[in-house]
């Protein structure tokens, strides 16, 4: 099949060809052409008012639910979602039933998914069961193919056990990715404390209770000269312990979840229990220093953090709600429309480019010859959330127009048009 996309803008952190407008022609899975013009007759176009291409998106922190959470999602149906918000690639968290622990549970993800268009990578649970006290079989898992270790939303909290793992990572060249939260102090919380949680009369999750573990596994690091991915911080307070532990030389890197960046905890007065998130939405104030922490380098990735939860789980007293937001499917059109300080290219990078260099891995490249791996949108298409591909409904944005829209996405010699 031929595909052509006509007068496309390349978005690119290839600054020799980003920000050019070209025809681009895709024959048989490779870029066959990038051209200023081609002639179109015969071939299946894609046009647009402000067509713009990119290397395929990819999301570092979703939760795909299979094994033992199907009814919530299963792999295709994240797939469906992920394609339909222009991920190409995804890396799913352990936190399934049973967790990914063992090379059993990778080779069944890998199978599931390997005739699909979207790639899938694993992360593997860091310990035994999620619980943070006995190390999974690292080597194994990584020989199996995960691409990092996360005990997902939960803390390590045994600081020899954090040692030992950023120890023995460093050794075999493996990521460690953590969730940064002192349930000691977030106990039956529901939502961030501040003024919101008192008018409402919540419990609130401080922001303390990331900054301390925060600061913490910075120490921690600073003892074992490891590496470290802090996953989701929320607070600006984190924003500048990793910006100073950069500045200090530490091998640091960290991301943050769309949620976070577009809403804030205002928006938990209306007791929807679609914003209930863990972390949760902080204040106006920390999502300011979240966006500054973007376009400085501070934050170096942003993820869906795609979680989703059964009408069971949500449709609940807003205390008595699990945490949660489906977000692969409205990501890009969320953080086109909450932006307002990074470039187009900027913000592309933060979710193509970034979490496979923070991952070591391959990437694309925009070049004749290559395989085709492509995202094409308009940043400036109008559309309405309705024809949800999650098998969960968790998002509040379902029945609203978000503006910016996928296309098209190309891999594995694959195309997928959206356009419908």
């Amino acid at each position: 099949m031929k595909i052509l996309l006509k007068k496309a803008r390349i978005i690119s952190y290839d600054n020799s060809i980003s920000g050019k407008v070209k025809d681009i022609l895709v024959q048989d899975g490779k870029i066959a052409a990038i051209e200023d013009l081609i002639d179109g007759n015969g071939l299946s176009v894609i046009e647009s008012g402000n067509l713009c291409v990119s290397i395929g998106w990819f999301d570092m922190g979703c939760k795909l639910g299979d094994p033992g959470y199907e009814f919530k999602e299963n792999i295709v149906s994240g797939v469906s979602a992920a394609m339909a918000g222009g991920f190409t690639e995804l890396a799913c968290l352990p936190n399934t039933k049973p967790c990914i622990q063992n090379k059993e549970n990778i080779y069944y993800i890998h199978s599931k998914s390997k005739d699909l268009p979207v790639k899938i990578h694993v992360i593997a649970a860091a310990t035994d069961n999620l619980q943070g006290k006995q190390m999974s079989e690292i080597l194994d898992l990584k020989e199996a193919g995960a691409v990092a270790f996360s005990d997902g939303g939960h803390t390590i909290e045994d600081s020899g056990m954090m040692v030992r793992l950023i120890q023995y990572l460093s050794q075999v060249n493996g990521i460690l990715m953590v969730h940064s939260e002192d349930k000691s102090l977030s106990l039956h919380g529901v939502m961030h404390e501040g003024e919101q949680s008192v008018f409402l009369g919540q419990k609130g999750i401080p922001s303390v209770s990331e900054d301390i573990i925060i600061d913490r596994n910075l120490s921690l690091l600073r003892y074992t000269t490891g590496s470290l991915h802090f996953s989701k911080i929320s607070t600006s307070g984190s924003v500048e312990k990793v910006r100073r532990a950069k500045a200090e030389g530490l091998k640091v890197t960290c991301d943050v979840a769309v949620a976070n960046l577009v809403y804030d905890d205002s928006y938990l007065f209306s007791f929807d229990t679609n914003y209930k998130t863990n972390p949760p939405l902080r204040s106006k104030k920390d999502q300011t220093e979240l966006w500054k922490g973007l376009k400085d380098g501070t934050i170096d990735a942003i993820i869906t953090d795609h979680a989703p939860q059964d009408e069971e789980s949500k449709n609940l007293e807003f205390d008595h709600a699990d945490f949660g937001m489906i977000q692969l499917e409205t990501a890009y059109s969320l953080l086109n429309k909450a932006n307002s300080i990074l470039e187009v290219q900027e913000l592309i990078d933060l979710i193509s480019r970034k979490p496979r260099e923070i991952l070591n891995l391959q990437m694309p490249r925009f070049k004749v010859g290559e395989e085709a791996n492509l995202t094409v949108f308009d940043p400036g298409m109008n559309w309405v959330y309705r024809n949800v591909k999650s098998k969960s409904r968790n998002s509040p944005e379902i029945g609203n127009e978000l503006k910016g829209k996928v296309l098209a996405i190309f891999n594995k010699n694959k195309f997928i048009d959206l356009r419908n």
